[in-house]
């Protein structure tokens, strides 16, 4: 049923598509006319206010959002004919040299939102499918430098999946004796190779090559399944044209943005985006890649495609792309099947980000998917952007320096006055912010994207040029994850290039602004020096603004825990000085338990605590209580360490943790507001000065 509606879906859209082609080639004509139409500030004015009118008025019915698109790319369409025809500066070398390259700046800006609105105009919102058949699956968790504690509970978490023919494989690219003995303590086999030659992809490779499952399920290390990952994936490879199923990638701790810029619980996680729109998007046009880990891939396919690709560094979505050239299909779930640690500092999230950006240019270089034999025109261009979306790094520094270049050395960028620039440019970034809102349904705020790809455009900027020039330079860095950090710290090694430019900036603003703005009032320069001097000086105080946020996400909030905490709430009871309270956890780690008693009551001491659950045994643990205090309603709250751990009840614990099939289904963040983002936006170095929340998800 799934794929039969799945099929009639992408029929209608494409039959609307099809319409809508035929009659925009019809109108053609009219459009031409239309965009290209000469129009004073005042008119285009005029038209721009309907256009976000109309835009406003109908952004909250979701039939309409192809009528919202429509306007966006239009009044785009307007701004760009404008720029191109009306405001190129060629008056010196250094005018034209700075204008050029602001233009082509704009012209990926371009592309990206319009291959954007393609790749998410529709989604497919998939159900899990129960399977018929239980093929065997082999359970492949790659590791090479994470921790003991965090490959156990990957390990204990997939040892607990309830499928009756699994076989777990620790795959060590770290030839560790210690990682050894808790694999095949915990009842999965360990692997290890002799080198790590083209690393997460040789594991793997290598793994296959000596493994025999029909299907393959990989996890990174610190990825923990829940208990039904498989009877919810497993189903779809009943269709033998399914090579690969992906689910949605979950973090239980703050990503940092979220716990640097103390935004935890205000903004969804950065990741949430692609998870929850642009990988469901895809999956509508049956371009859905792997993303490394939380997925299910058919052995066979895979080893039709010569296995795992190793020519590049982003593995994953090289080998979803040479499957999908081969004709098969794959399926994009959309449910949080399992649950991560994500980049857990500034400094581990540029190096992340370098690999990826990195490896989507060896692919675009190497194996360009608009003329890769055997995709279809959608996975062509679904693929592609993908790719070009990490060369963001040239256009944001271009878009930076640009203003900085007329405020500092005289360099006019763009030959406008105020009220075209207004007319022209505010429905072109209104009328995008309020089709791309319609289009994220609040999975990422107003602004975020900014201040995300500006903390990262000078290294992907530089990686992904000598990519593009040599595509083998380079090598798989593999992402830190288990950080601790006692006390607060700025990483200035990390973040020097956007303090460079933010420095830049503040220059050109408290200095070389005043004095150009007294220069025009001394001299009486042409007006069009003021209109100069007004449109580059907002646009870096704009500029100005985000980078501040930028920088201060490498202001490490502290990271003081034992292991990670999470939210859960069981029933519970503590037994203590011969009495015996039900209780219900709040929260639940490997080393404690928070929990809420219905009545005031002394609790402190030690105790013993028994948690149950409807899945797995109960846990009976002695704990010694760390603190209590009153609660809302007469109530009581308490948290207490446990004494003593065994393996058995670390076990245990685990699968309560994170074992539950429900454990990540409620994630809910603030709707976006403008206002509220914006907000945030310029408040961000006040707020870190606010006592951190960074504790969240930890004990």
């Amino acid at each position: 049923m799934n794929r039969v509606i799945h099929i009639t879906s992408r029929v209608v859209l494409q039959r609307w598509l099809i319409g809508i082609a035929v009659l925009l080639v019809i109108a053609l004509p009219f459009l031409y006319s239309a965009i290209v139409v000469p129009l004073s500030p005042g008119e285009q004015a005029q038209v721009s206010v309907a256009m976000i009118a109309l835009a406003l008025l109908v952004a909250f019915k979701r039939f309409m959002r192809p009528l919202i698109v429509f306007l966006s790319c239009f009044a785009s369409m307007r701004y760009f004919y404008w720029r191109v025809s009306s405001t190129i500066n060629l008056d010196s070398s250094a005018d034209a040299t700075v204008s050029l390259l602001l233009l082509v700046a704009e012209i990926y800006g371009l592309l990206i939102l319009f291959l954007g609105y393609f790749q998410t105009i529709e989604v497919h919102k998939r159900t899990p499918l129960t399977p018929r058949t239980l093929p065997a699956v082999d359970i492949f968790i790659p590791t090479y430098n994470e921790s003991v504690d965090i490959v156990r509970r990957t390990v204990i978490g997939a040892r607990a999946i309830d499928y009756p023919y699994t076989t777990v494989y620790v795959l060590d690219d770290g030839r560790r004796p210690a990682i050894q003995i808790m694999a095949e303590s915990l009842g999965a086999v360990y692997v290890s190779r002799p080198d790590n030659h083209h690393a997460k992809a040789g594991n793997l490779n290598h793994a296959l090559r000596r493994t025999d499952g029909e299907l393959i399920a990989i996890f990174d290390a610190d990825h923990v399944p829940v208990r039904g990952f498989l009877n919810k994936t497993v189903g779809f490879f009943e269709d033998a044209r399914v090579a690969l199923v992906q689910t949605a990638q979950h973090f239980f701790n703050p990503d940092p943005f979220e716990r640097n810029l103390n935004l935890v619980g205000k903004i969804p996680p950065e990741q949430h985006f692609f998870y929850h729109v642009i990988q469901p998007g895809n999956d509508f046009w049956n371009s859905a890649f792997f993303c490394g880990s939380c997925a299910v891939l058919r052995r066979s396919a895979l080893e039709e495609a010569g296995g795992f690709k190793m020519e590049t560094v982003t593995e994953d979505a090289h080998t979803s792309m040479e499957l999908h050239s081969r004709g098969y299909i794959s399926v994009y779930l959309p449910m949080a099947l399992a649950a991560g640690l994500a980049t857990e500092t500034y400094r581990a999230h540029v190096k992340q980000r370098i690999r990826w950006a990195r490896g989507m240019a060896q692919i675009l270089r190497t194996d360009c998917p608009l003329f890769k034999k055997g995709l279809a025109v959608e996975q062509r261009l679904n693929y592609f952007n993908a790719m070009l979306h990490f060369f963001f790094g040239m256009p944001r520094l271009i878009m930076i320096l640009a203003p900085l270049s007329f405020l500092l050395f005289g360099i006019h960028p763009i030959k406008a006055d105020v009220p075209a620039v207004i007319a022209y440019i505010l429905p072109h970034i209104g009328l995008s912010m309020i089709a791309n809102s319609t289009i994220s349904r609040n999975y990422r705020h107003s602004f975020c994207s900014g201040v995300y790809e500006v903390s990262i455009a000078p290294y992907t900027a530089v990686v992904t040029l000598l990519a593009l020039i040599n595509p083998r330079l380079g090598k798989f860095n593999v992402t830190d994850k288990g950080t601790n950090l006692d006390n607060a710290r700025f990483d200035y090694e990390t973040s020097w290039p956007t303090l460079a430019l933010l420095g830049l900036s503040a220059l050109a603003l408290m200095i070389a602004f005043p004095v150009r703005l007294l220069a025009y009032g001394w001299h009486g320069a042409d007006p069009a020096e003021l209109d100069a001097v007004l449109i580059n000086s907002v646009w870096a105080l704009v500029n100005f603004v985000t980078l501040i946020a930028a920088a201060c996400v490498a202001y490490e909030q502290p990271q003081r825990r034992a292991a990670p905490r999470v939210r859960r709430f069981y029933p519970c009871t503590l037994t203590f000085q011969d009495r015996t309270i039900a209780c219900r956890s709040e929260d639940l780690s490997e080393s404690g338990v928070r929990v809420v008693i219905d009545r005031a009551i002394d609790v402190s001491g030690v105790v013993q605590v028994s948690i149950r659950s409807d899945f797995g045994p109960e846990v009976l643990a002695v704990a010694a209580n760390v603190w209590s205090r009153p609660g809302k309603s007469g109530d009581v709250e308490a948290a207490f360490s446990f004494v003593q751990t065994d393996s058995k009840m670390r076990q245990e614990l685990v699968q309560l943790m994170f074992s539950g099939d429900e454990s990540w289904a409620e994630q809910s963040y603030p709707k976006d507001r403008v206002w509220r983002s914006f907000w945030n936006l310029v408040t961000t170095f006040w707020r870190i000065s606010a006592p951190s929340v960074s504790e969240h998800g930890h004990s």
